[in-house]
């Protein structure tokens, strides 16, 4: 069985002290319409997608032709650097 917590046990119990909150500005009450009329317009703007004015494309996972593509083309610029290297190569030993 859990034993109870006494306030004389806690540290720094703030029970019995004068605290101070800030207190954030409410928002003022809409009603149900006002409330239909901001969703609607917040949908609306999903689907135009331009919500905050910014343009987003949906996240979607990469298909394998995407990845084979890239791996395609990596392998190639690995292969492209070391044709440049041995032709570099080879022009300093004809030209020295």
């Amino acid at each position: 069985m859990k034993k109870m917590v006494d306030s004389k046990e806690r540290h720094g119990n703030l029970v019995k002290k004068e605290v101070l909150f800030e207190t954030a500005l409410t928002a003022p009450k809409m009603t149900e319409d006002e409330s239909k009329d901001v969703m609607s317009y917040i949908n609306m703007r999903f689907r135009e997608r331009t919500f905050d004015n910014y343009e987003y494309k949906e996240v979607r996972d990469a298909l394998e032709e995407e990845a084979y593509t890239y791996e395609l083309c990596t392998e190639n610029k690995e292969l492209l650097e070391l044709w440049d290297d041995i032709e570099g190569a080879i022009d300093m030993h004809k030209y020295a």
